[in-house]
C-alpha cells in the first residue's frame, strides 16, 4: 500500500480547506431575453432594454454595498465583453457629475440579493461597430469596490468579483 507522502498531505488538506470557502458575493447576469440555446441584449444610445445584474450575498450575515446613484456606487459595476476577432473592451458607465452625493448604502441581508436593472444605452462606455445588428459576444460582470475612508466608515465590503462569461447575442442599434 502506497502512502502519501506529509507535503503531498497538506495539499490535499489545503486544498479540501480552501474548497469550503465561499467568496462573500457572487454575481450573475440575467438577459433580457433567452431561448433555449441563445440570450440577447440590446445596446445603444436609444437602447430600453433591460437586463440584470444580480448580486448575491452568500455569507451568514447581512453586507453593506454602496447605492449606484452615489458617487461610491455609480461605477461599481462594469462589463468585460469579448468580441468575437478576440479583442476584449472593458464597459463602464461614464462619467458625470453628482449634484447630490453622500455615500447612501444598502444592506444586502444573509443569503439575499441585490439585484441592478442594466440599460445598455448612452450612459455605457459601449465599443463601436462598423454597421447595425447581431454580434455574438462572450459577456462577463465585474463587481468592484475600492477601499475609501467611506468604505471603512459605513463598512461596505471591499474588493472585486466576477460573473462567469455568457454568450449572448449583442444586439447594437
Amino acid at each position: 500500500m502506497k502512502t502519501l507522502s506529509i507535503p503531498v498531505l497538506l495539499f490535499f488538506i489545503l486544498l479540501t480547506h480552501l474548497q469550503g470557502q465561499q467568496e462573500p458575493f457572487s454575481l450573475t447576469i440575467v438577459p433580457h431575453s433567452r431561448s433555449s440555446d441563445l440570450a440577447w441584449i440590446d445596446s445603444g444610445k436609444d437602447s430600453t432594454r433591460t437586463f440584470f445584474v444580480i448580486l448575491k450575498n452568500n455569507t451568514a450575515k447581512p453586507q453593506a454595498v454602496f447605492e449606484q446613484w452615489n458617487s461610491w456606487g455609480y461605477k461599481t459595476i462594469s462589463f468585460q465583453m469579448s468580441l468575437p476577432e478576440g479583442r476584449k473592451v472593458k464597459v463602464t458607465m461614464r462619467d458625470r457629475g453628482f449634484t447630490m452625493n453622500f455615500p447612501a448604502t444598502y444592506v444586502i441581508p444573509a443569503k439575499g440579493y441585490q439585484v441592478f436593472p442594466i440599460v445598455f444605452d448612452q450612459e455605457w462606455s459601449l465599443p463601436t461597430f462598423e454597421k447595425a445588428g447581431l454580434t455574438k459576444i462572450k459577456l462577463k460582470a465585474i463587481y468592484s469596490v475600492d477601499s475609501t475612508d467611506e468604505s471603512t466608515v459605513q463598512k461596505v465590503w471591499v474588493g472585486e468579483v466576477e460573473s462567469e462569461a455568457i454568450t449572448v447575442e449583442l444586439k447594437h442599434w
